[in-house]
């Protein structure tokens, strides 16, 4: 929510927008959240279901992970790009957000399909000299009119 400028999904100035207190509780209260640390390599490293999703539900799903210092191109980008995949109850795939030289991703997609929707976390360069990174996954199902411009 509260989207201040450019894209919602992906600002330069103010990454996703700031909180709306309110549908945090919610998410929490939900259990809609995890941490995980994932380890070096490539391929899917999380997978999340989504119950009780309906058709015409506005569904937002956000990653964030650390990145390591150490690493020798830390000056330039994270050590690690980690991408999230959104697939429908049928598998397919409904939206995908793959940005790179940051360290998160954000997805906000209108469900066409009712049912357990699936989030994954894919490893698309894990170099991280620690050989893991630890990333936090928040989902949630909310109102666009529930959210205000400032």
């Amino acid at each position: 929510c509260h989207n201040i400028e450019g894209n919602q999904t992906n600002s330069e100035l103010d990454g996703a927008g700031g909180p709306d207190f309110g549908e945090m509780d919610l998410l929490l209260a939900n259990n809609r959240f995890r941490g995980d640390v994932v380890s070096n390599g490539s391929g899917v490293a999380i997978t999340q279901s989504f119950p009780g999703v309906a058709v015409g539900e506005e569904m937002r799903v956000a990653l964030g992970w650390d990145t390591n210092t150490s690493y020798g191109l830390y000056a330039t980008d994270p050590s690690d790009d980690l991408d999230l995949i959104l697939k429908r109850p049928d598998g397919t795939v409904a939206a995908v957000s793959s940005s790179f030289d940051n360290t998160h991703e954000v997805i906000e997609f209108t469900a066409n399909q009712a049912g357990t929707w699936t989030i994954e976390v894919n490893r698309f360069r894990t170099s991280d000299p620690a050989g893991s990174t630890f990333a936090g996954l928040a989902w949630h199902k909310y109102a666009p009119s529930a959210c205000t411009a400032p």
